[in-house]
């Protein structure tokens, strides 16, 4: 079994939302074609087709998030299916630096026998002198 991912984006506006869809399966097929066939296959249940009318007919990821469970397209090749849906109430951008400079060195280079370098290049602004 290998395990896939797809990524799903709408920016609407400025609302933003991600749905981040994995599952395993056998099949060495694209994993989105195997999401549709699978889907397209459980579309001829009566839960399936039921699914496609509530949705207006137009069957997303956001739909698929409300009435799919884990197991639901097992019987077509998709297994362990999890579907998480983000939104960008806490959404971070990309290029957040995620490590504090000044907690590892600071404006006298200390930090510099650990081998990192000192660089005022990478300050932001200048660090307060500490007494």
């Amino acid at each position: 079994m290998k395990l896939h991912r797809l990524v799903f984006i709408r920016n609407w506006h400025d609302d933003i939302r991600v749905a981040v869809c994995t599952f395993t399966s056998e099949s060495s097929a694209p994993p989105l074609e195997q999401l549709v066939r699978a889907l397209t296959q459980w579309a001829q249940t009566e839960e399936g087709w039921q699914a496609w009318r509530d949705s207006s007919e137009d069957f997303n990821i956001g739909d698929a998030s409300n009435v799919l469970s884990a197991a639901t397209l097992e019987p077509y090749g998709i297994h362990s299916l999890n579907i998480d849906m983000l939104d960008s109430d806490n959404a971070v951008s990309y290029d957040k630096v995620l490590m504090n400079f000044y907690d590892f060195v600071d404006s006298r280079g200390i930090g510099a026998d650990k081998g990192i370098p000192y660089d005022k290049a990478l300050m932001d602004e200048p660090r307060e002198e500490e007494s």
